[in-house]
């Protein structure tokens, strides 16, 4: 008959512990890793994103003051912003909201579905489409996994809500 000493059961059993909770580890370090990265923007491109939000208050105000339609000059705005970060090597992808009269308009020039939020119903829009809605207190878009929430204040101005990604081409 064979028989385990008490101390050789110990060890073997504190290796088990010692291996388990190196295993924990590796896995707790591998998995936490991804979601602390913090990245520090590029100045150029916090640059490109300032200039934009300086020339959309520009376009909005000589569309006001020419009666010109806001929403019109705005998209070709936009657009042509697209081309011109398309010259510095950059995507500039970008989801944005124009409350005006009564209503608001949701654009998404993102590369992805965006989800629409709005007193609990939710609207998917694929890229390249547009959503027309009154004009709520508030609204929430969502796009990879993330919320976004935006208020409106309540003012005959007209507001412009942006979500804007810039990408290496």
């Amino acid at each position: 008959m064979r028989t385990i000493s008490s101390t050789g059961e110990k060890m073997k059993k504190g290796q088990m512990y010692i291996f388990a909770a190196v295993i924990l580890c590796i896995l707790a370090v591998t998995l936490l890793g991804a979601y602390s990265r913090v990245d520090t923007p590029d100045p150029a491109v916090r640059q490109l994103q300032d200039n934009f939000v300086y020339e959309s208050r520009q376009v909005i105000n000589q569309a006001f003051v020419a009666d010109e339609e806001v929403d019109e000059r705005f998209d070709t705005f936009v657009a042509d912003y697209i081309d011109y970060v398309k010259s510095r090597n950059l995507r500039f992808l970008i989801a944005y909201a124009i409350s005006r009269e009564n209503t608001t308009r949701i654009v998404n020039l993102l590369n992805e579905q965006l989800i629409v939020v709005v007193g609990g119903n939710e609207t998917a829009l694929d890229e390249d489409d547009s959503l027309t809605i009154g004009t709520p207190d508030s609204f929430s878009l969502s796009v990879g996994g993330r919320d976004y929430e935006y208020n409106i204040t309540p003012t005959p101005d007209i507001q412009v809500k942006l979500l804007m990604r810039f990408e290496e081409r």
